[in-house]
């Protein structure tokens, strides 16, 4: 089975210089930061600096998730924070779509295989994330029920 990338949520959460660069490509581009009660579109950007790590946690913007086809999430201790409280058991590693960016699937939890694609926080040019949504747009996404 093979799908097709409908909604993208991207994750961020954090502020290095190199990441509000990207946010700010992503803004100029009209993708919008999402408030964690609004509704989804096709490619949403939550933004959760240091300071609101709680709401990156909370089990109803995580329940909120999987309403997504793929997650980007962007920084390792996003990831973590985000990863461990969702529940995952593990993400089965298919392929590094650019140096330091991985696309996989997400085990356990309520995110249960969830595709999921792991970025470097300050990896990549400012269009990074447009980059790698077209990429997944141009190649496809094996289902992991492949």
């Amino acid at each position: 089975m093979v799908i097709y990338i409908i909604k993208c949520g991207i994750i961020i959460g954090t502020r290095r210089k190199e990441t509000l660069q990207q946010i700010k490509f992503l803004l100029l581009n009209n993708i919008k930061i999402k408030n964690r009660s609004d509704e989804i579109g096709n490619i949403d950007l939550f933004y959760f600096p240091e300071n609101s790590r709680k709401s990156l946690i909370s089990p109803e913007f995580i329940d909120k998730l999987k309403k997504y086809d793929v997650l980007i999430l962007s920084g390792g201790y996003t990831a973590y924070f985000f990863l461990n409280s969702s529940g995952f058991i593990s993400i089965e590693n298919k392929e590094s779509i650019m140096p330091l960016v991985s696309i996989g699937v997400i085990h356990g939890g309520i995110l249960n295989n969830k595709i999921v694609i792991l970025k470097g926080g300050s990896i990549g040019n400012n269009d990074i994330y447009l980059k790698i949504i077209k990429t997944l747009d141009a190649d496809t996404v094996n289902s992991p029920h492949e």
